[in-house]
């Protein structure tokens, strides 16, 4: 059933629950499921954090719902965490609905935390901060609005707000379901 509708000036929201399980959509995709969201969240985020020789400073570029943050928090050492992402009505449910701030373990509100409602290829264009961890965590490029933040000069960009010996990571899609947006990725990426 749903239990959360909201069009944006962005997008459009949409939380369903199903017994105790929910999910989140965006313009109709899904974005996370209860079901099986850490198998998701926790391969985007520890293998970097794991092999990162300094991450005290870390840039997600999209993940407003907070999820990707509250595996972030799991490490001591980070200091500061950026989230980076263009629809202000997502990251403010994820500080204030009771059902993604117990998913995303109210992550939104940590004090290490800073949020910035803006396009992330503006936000790369134009920071002058460096980060030791960039994870994307942005929809799959099925838009020319989304296509353009999994282009080579989107990469580059992120590239070069990275400290030295800094680490990036993106998701990219599923290899089995979304094969287009999956070799998209991979692609550019090389």
């Amino acid at each position: 059933r749903i239990i959360y509708t909201k069009q944006t000036v962005y997008q459009k929201i949409v939380i369903t629950q199903w017994k105790d399980k929910y999910w989140l959509f965006i313009d109709g995709n899904e974005q996370f499921s209860t079901f099986d969201e850490e198998k998701y969240h926790e391969p985007l985020v520890h293998p970097a954090m794991s092999i990162s020789t300094q991450r005290k400073n870390v840039l997600i570029l999209g993940g407003g719902e907070g999820l990707a943050v509250r595996e972030l928090l799991k490490y001591r050492d980070v200091e500061r965490i950026t989230v980076v992402d263009i629809d202000p009505e997502i990251t403010e449910l994820a500080k204030h609905n009771p059902v993604i701030t117990k998913i995303n373990q109210n992550s939104m509100i940590d004090i290490r935390l800073q949020v910035l409602n803006q396009d992330a290829l503006k936000f790369v264009e134009n920071s002058e901060d460096f980060f030791d961890v960039i994870i994307v965590d942005l929809p799959d490029p099925n838009s020319i609005h989304l296509a353009r933040l999994y282009s080579r000069e989107f990469y580059t960009l992120c590239l070069h707000r990275l400290a030295k010996y800094g680490i990036l990571v993106t998701q990219a899609s599923s290899p089995v379901h979304s094969v287009n947006s999956f070799l998209c990725v991979i692609n550019t990426m090389e």
